[in-house]
């Protein structure tokens, strides 16, 4: 691992966190890099804190989540109230490989710490310049992440129903995108129904 300290610029480590993507040891590394205490977080601001981790946690969803770090991304999302940092986390979670792990509770604590708190947010690069390119908000990220986790946060996905009747809490652009999850969860079980039942014509119930 490369060497990092708390005198390492930011845009240096965001640099190094965006090459450790693309390597095969990058997850174990990335991982590594997320107890709090290291030295490269001492005398950082909350800001500089928030993109850090909110642009490392993301990169598991493209290296996969190594077992290591699934407990930082559960705690991220359970009691973080930095909306990059949450998003960040819930992005990262989709690169989970276990069904064994419960993530629907972590997703809907993360959508009621964000209720009133939920910002745009971009991870096209780190810290890209505004305007974003690719604007996203953190409630946006966690409802997607529900969508795309599927049967693993089934209890999460049955309670978006719920959360899509109060239209007074959630911005347009989050309402839109959990009636899309809902809309997509519909279809596939329908598909499912459909198959099932064509198994059964087959005589293979």
């Amino acid at each position: 691992m490369t060497a990092l300290e708390r005198s390492t610029p930011e845009t240096e480590l965001g640099t190094y966190l965006e090459s450790l993507r693309h390597l095969p040891q990058g997850p174990d590394e990335l991982a590594a890099l997320l107890p709090e205490n290291l030295p490269i977080y001492q005398g950082r601001s909350a800001a500089e804190m928030g993109r850090l981790r909110g642009y490392l946690l993301a990169a598991f969803a493209e290296t996969g989540l190594p077992e290591a770090a699934v407990p930082y991304v559960l705690e991220s999302l359970e009691t973080g109230h930095l909306a990059y940092e949450v998003a960040g986390a819930a992005i990262g979670l989709r690169g989970l490989q276990t069904s064994s792990v419960d993530v629907a509770a972590p997703l809907l604590r993360a959508i009621d710490n964000l209720s009133g708190a939920d910002v745009t947010v971009s991870f096209e690069t780190y810290n890209p310049p505004w305007p974003y390119a690719q604007p996203t908000t953190a409630l946006t990220e966690v409802v997607r992440t529900i969508g795309q986790l599927g049967v693993r946060a089934e209890a999460a996905l049955k309670e978006l129903g719920r959360l899509a009747q109060q239209q007074e809490r959630f911005s347009r652009s989050v309402l839109e995108e959990i009636r899309r999850v809902l809309d997509e969860a519909d279809a596939g079980h329908g598909e499912h129904a459909r198959h099932a039942a064509t198994a059964c014509e087959g005589g293979s119930c």
